[in-house]
């Protein structure tokens, strides 16, 4: 009798599990449907425009705008990448951004396996689906320019700081060094996640592992410093306060929200006591994996807007809402 218990529970959770696997397969599908079918409706706007011309030029022109006055403000991996994508797909509006497209697929299995391992597999299918319809997230992932592949370089390297949380495995250790360096030779701003993950390790999982892959993080860091040090000298992120500091603040929330500026920016004060409730929802659940999992989630995101927030009130104004991007899936999480 207790065998053939044993055998119902188990065919029960393969059910369950060929359930999620569907629904996940489901999501995936549906987000390369709305990331592709209108990838190329409209034409570039000025900075893809930049884009495709570096990509359609030699390696050398590509690399050259990182040390040239008014040249690039952000690291080279995306555009060493769109370079090689150019070459197979061409610089068309679909071909080029198609490169945006897929990391906004992928983003959305990565974001269930972060909830999932937080979680449960329920949360992860909430967080995926939340990826996989956010206008956003659509935005980011149909546009030719770094953020699809910095908001997933940023999603696989907080799954690896989850995994390491719950277990402190060397390929855990690995995959999140490795993910967190190619996310910073991506985006300067893959920095702010990282300092928040990193104190949590260090509060959390102080080992020599973790020294060592917070050193392998650093000596990325290294690498790009001499282009980080030019691109400051010479102004390249000025425009950023050509807009007041207000009004960028102000943009966070719809943006997070709908990928657009206008016309919701005066929605704002909504958005955040909506967003305010549902933390408050969440921690005052019974489960303490819910708590943790939306503690880390909120850790990470304030961590993440917090410290450009810091930087502006020092005199360093790099604050802007694409740059944030990375808080997104952590605040996903934290509401899910």
């Amino acid at each position: 009798m207790g065998a053939v218990a044993v055998a119902v529970r188990e065919r029960r959770v393969r059910a369950r599990v060929d359930a999620v696997l569907i629904a996940l397969g489901a999501l995936v599908v549906l987000a390369a449907v709305l990331r592709f079918t209108t990838l190329s409706d409209q034409s570039y706007w000025l900075d893809e425009s930049v884009t495709a011309l570096r990509s359609n030029g030699s390696f050398y022109h590509m690399l050259a705008a990182f040390h040239r006055p008014g040249g690039e403000a952000q690291p080279p991996l995306y555009f060493v990448l769109a370079w090689f994508w150019a070459r197979v797909f061409g610089t068309d509006e679909f071909g080029l951004r198609s490169l945006s497209a897929v990391c906004g697929v992928l983003t959305v299995p990565v974001a269930f396996e972060v909830g999932r391992t937080l979680v449960n597999r329920r949360v992860g299918l909430v967080v995926a689906a939340l990826v996989t319809v956010s206008p956003a997230m659509i935005w980011y992932s149909q546009e030719a320019r770094a953020y699809a592949l910095f908001l997933l370089l940023s999603a696989v390297a907080f799954l690896f700081f989850v995994r390491l949380l719950e277990s402190p495995r060397p390929v855990n250790y690995v995959g999140w060094s490795a993910a967190s360096s190619l996310a910073l030779v991506t985006h300067y701003f893959a920095l702010f996640p990282l300092v928040g993950e990193v104190a949590w390790l260090l509060l959390r999982r102080r080992s020599r592992e973790t020294v060592l892959a917070v050193g392998g993080i650093c000596l990325a860091g290294l690498l790009i410093f001499p282009i980080a040090l030019y691109q400051k000298q010479h102004g390249t992120t000025g425009w950023i306060t050509w807009l007041s500091f207000g009004h960028r603040l102000d943009d966070i929330g719809p943006v997070f929200v709908t990928g657009v500026v206008r016309p919701t920016h005066d929605l704002s004060p909504v958005l955040l006591i909506l967003f305010a409730c549902a933390v408050a929802l969440v921690m005052a659940s019974g489960r303490s994996r819910v708590r943790r999992a939306a503690s880390i989630g909120l850790a990470v995101s304030a961590v993440t807007i917090g410290l450009p927030l810091l930087g502006t009130a020092v005199g360093q104004d790099y604050f802007f809402y694409r740059y944030l991007l990375p808080a997104w899936i952590p605040v996903a999480v934290a509401v899910a």
